[in-house]
């Protein structure tokens, strides 16, 4: 059995391209007044069952769990920014024409499946 050496991979084809945009954001010290409602974990620190949730995954989960209505991170709606680029991203790996996130969680995700399994006439999947 052959061994080669894999050629050196850079960060930018290694990870996706919105985890830089929001280790970024999370590194400047950003902060929200609106959703998450934990606060950046604060919520979390202010009760002993809390403060166990906080310490075994780190303060970083928290203060990268942001809303997306913060342009700084791209724009969904419009699709422009880090945001696009991660669509982009993401319909490479999948080998897909084009990807759309949903972000309103399973609920509004399976909804988009229904329309779209109920509308035989769209070309694509889901």
């Amino acid at each position: 059995m052959s061994w080669r050496r894999r050629p050196a991979v850079t960060k930018e084809e290694l990870l996706p391209p919105f985890f830089d945009t929001l280790s970024q954001y999370v590194e400047m010290g950003n902060s929200t007044f609106a959703c998450p409602g934990h606060q950046h974990g604060a919520f979390f620190k202010k009760h002993p069952a809390g403060r166990q949730f906080y310490e075994f995954f780190g303060e970083n989960v928290f203060r990268a769990d942001m809303c997306n209505a913060d342009v700084k991170l791209g724009d969904l709606l419009i699709h422009e920014g880090s945001a696009k680029h991660a669509q982009k991203f993401a319909a490479k790996v999948f080998n897909a024409d084009k990807t759309y996130f949903v972000l309103n969680g399973t609920s509004a995700a399976n909804k988009v499946g229904d329309q779209r399994a109920a509308d035989p006439w769209r070309s694509g999947a889901v």
